[in-house]
């Protein structure tokens, strides 16, 4: 297969990809994001008016934006796994290339659901944080980030159950455990030594940190940038281990 073909097919797998999580499974976009809206109605500006001499809105709405890539996150290997069991993937399968390669495709275009909800919360969020290029960048890459370690985090907890009805338990569950082991209201510095090491292993939770800084500071923090990729890397790796190895003993 030569570079054009291999391009060719590739566009067509993320192409389908991407209709099936906006078509097929849109509901799992489409209800976060419902409940983020609600969300932002009124907290932000309770708390804008409660604690405007400290900022204290800034702080909670940044943990509301993580908990919008968080919620979006971990329906996106629901969505995956559900695929699966359904077993539409079969037909994917027979795409001329690698099995590994069409798997790769499919997990990082299925973990933009956390993505797109962060910066659904994000936009409701400007009227108290104000426009940054700097808060802007570090949603983007923060919640795409912790969306591939969520992704893997989920994958090894869900990959084994077969019912859908299930999934959607483990999803929900995982969402809700991710959230209460964030710094979503704090700074990790806070924490003592061993459970900020703890708690630092969590996917979401250095993305958190990231988002915080630029939005408080103004600026990207490599050194926080460097430690989440690495975290969310090696949870992705062994999400997407899980995975193959789920339709290889198929």
């Amino acid at each position: 297969m030569g570079l054009r073909d291999y391009l060719e097919v590739s566009w067509v797998l993320v192409s389908y990809e991407f209709r099936g999580l906006f078509k097929r499974r849109v509901e799992f976009l489409l209800s976060p994001m419902l409940s983020w809206a609600i969300a932002m109605l009124i907290t932000p500006l309770g708390l804008k008016l409660y604690g405007s001499s400290i900022g204290l809105e800034k702080v909670v709405v940044t943990g509301m934006i993580i908990q919008g890539t968080i919620s979006g996150a971990a329906i996106a290997p629901f969505y995956f796994l559900v695929e699966i069991s359904l077993e539409s993937v079969d037909k994917l399968m027979q795409v001329p290339l690698p099995r590994w390669v069409v798997l790769l495709y499919r997990l990082l275009v299925s973990a933009t659901a956390g993505l797109f909800v962060s910066l659904f919360v994000w936009l409701l969020a400007l009227p108290y944080l104000g426009f940054s290029l700097a808060s802007l960048l570090s949603v983007v890459i923060a919640s795409y980030v912790a969306s591939l370690g969520i992704f893997g985090l989920v994958s090894l907890v869900g990959y084994k159950v077969k019912n859908i009805q299930r999934l959607s338990i483990v999803a929900t569950l995982s969402s809700a455990v991710l959230s209460y082991l964030s710094p979503l209201y704090f700074p990790l510095e806070v924490l003592p030594g061993h459970l900020r090491v703890a708690v630092m292993l969590n996917p979401p939770s250095l993305a958190v940190e990231l988002v915080r800084r630029a939005i408080i500071s103004g600026v990207l923090d490599a050194g926080t940038f460097a430690l989440m990729l690495l975290v969310n890397l090696v949870w992705f790796l062994a999400g997407f281990d899980a995975v193959v190895n789920k339709l290889d003993n198929r």
